[in-house]
């Protein structure tokens, strides 16, 4: 066996009697040994690939970066079993889980395998992309869940730069695609709808369990259209969250919301308010944590809005459970006559990105009058009667 050291016996070549390509071992200390093939028959190549590979393992030492290279599923692993050891903090780190963890085991994981972790390209997140267009278990993903998986692929890299598995110069740029339609909303006509719709599943529970849950949907849904807040928003709601407040005569109250922009305060109307209260009195003054029982609509939302024929609009266009904040906002932008600064400042965004999403409803409620059409209405408090 053909035997070569360098570096004062740091780097031993050798190659065996059975084999045309040169292997390596480096020793550093404080390391595990590391072993592996050159690729190549030639000695010189072989001693530049060696001597290399030993100045980049010095480096990363000296950095506090570990040596190995990590593949994507070991480091993914660890991002998950971080989320899983944190979902029961609270209803967003829950939320955080479910949806991240689903991405990867469901697709990135799939696709990127056990590459090494430091040698990822932004070729190789353009190539995801247009895998994904194509590769999907029920539907054609749109563009926003697309940026949703690239964000939980941002969080494994996260992950690997915390831990020193790799540096941050090492982490392409992940460019996500931007989002081009607006999200469906639900018109008047259909909020009268959507009441009804509500109660008739209601009435259709087949046990006192399931009648429960459906009842907690309809306050859940109405109470998105009357205020307008994110989803993890509400959901972490609590009575103590509450402070009675007096317009022009009506019981109201001023919640402070906690969620994506951290804490901000919020109107609660009254027809919200009535909502809340009756839930309160339904429950014997148990929700003062949390107004709900459940940590997440989606799986009823979606079952309720494929039952009850409002799942897709005019356009054939999706609506999901965001529609309910679109259709908050696009009736407050209506009614306020454009106050941008009020309602972003009730839904916690900004003003450009209202305008950015939403001028197109002052454009087209003005088309509807200067055609001698009524504006349309955006009235739609005194068409609910909660029980």
């Amino acid at each position: 066996m053909k035997t070569h050291k360098l570096r004062d016996g740091a780097i031993t070549l050798h190659m065996r009697d059975d084999s045309t390509k040169w292997q390596l071992y480096i020793n550093i200390k404080g390391e595990r040994p590391i072993r592996q093939s050159t690729g190549t028959s030639n000695l010189d190549d072989a001693k530049q690939f060696a001597t290399n590979l030993y100045d980049e393992c010095r480096y990363k030492q000296k950095q506090g970066i570990a040596i190995r290279t990590y593949g994507f599923t070991a480091v993914a692993d660890m991002y998950v079993k971080e989320l899983e050891g944190n979902k029961d903090n609270s209803i967003t780190a829950y939320r955080k889980y479910r949806s991240n963890s689903g991405h990867i085991e469901r697709y990135l994981k799939p696709f990127f395998k056990d590459k090494s972790i430091n040698e990822f390209q932004i070729k190789h997140i353009t190539d995801y992309k247009k895998w994904r267009k194509t590769n999907y278990l029920k539907t054609k993903p749109s563009d926003n869940t697309i940026r949703l998986e690239l964000n939980a692929l941002a969080q494994v890299f996260k992950t690997a730069v915390h831990n020193g598995m790799c540096l941050q110069s090492e982490i392409p740029t992940i460019s996500a695609p931007t989002a081009h339609n607006r999200r469906p909303d639900f018109k008047k006509d259909e909020i009268s709808t959507i009441k009804d719709k509500l109660q008739e599943y209601i009435d259709l529970a087949p046990d006192n369990r399931i009648l429960a849950q459906r009842m907690d949907l309809r306050d859940y849904v109405l109470l998105q259209l009357h205020i307008g807040c994110r989803n993890e928003e509400l959901l972490n709601l609590g009575t103590k969250h509450l402070e009675k407040f007096n317009v022009a005569g009506q019981h109201c109250y001023i919640a402070t919301l906690d969620g994506k922009t951290n804490k901000r305060r919020v109107f609660v109307d009254a027809f919200a308010t009535d909502i809340i209260n009756k839930r309160v009195k339904r429950y014997n003054n148990t929700l003062e944590n949390r107004l709900w029982h459940v940590v997440d609509f989606s799986n009823i939302f979606g079952n309720w809005i494929r039952w009850s024929g409002l799942e897709y609009n005019s356009n054939n266009e999706k609506r999901t459970m965001y529609s309910l904040r679109h259709t908050y906002a696009t009736q407050k932008i209506i009614s306020t006559k454009g106050d941008w600064g009020a309602v972003a400042l009730q839904m916690g965004t900004s003003i450009e990105m209202l305008q950015k999403h939403y001028s197109h409803v002052l454009i087209e409620n003005q088309a509807h009058v200067l055609d001698n059409k009524p504006a349309l209405e955006t009235t739609f408090n005194k068409l609910f009667d909660v029980k």
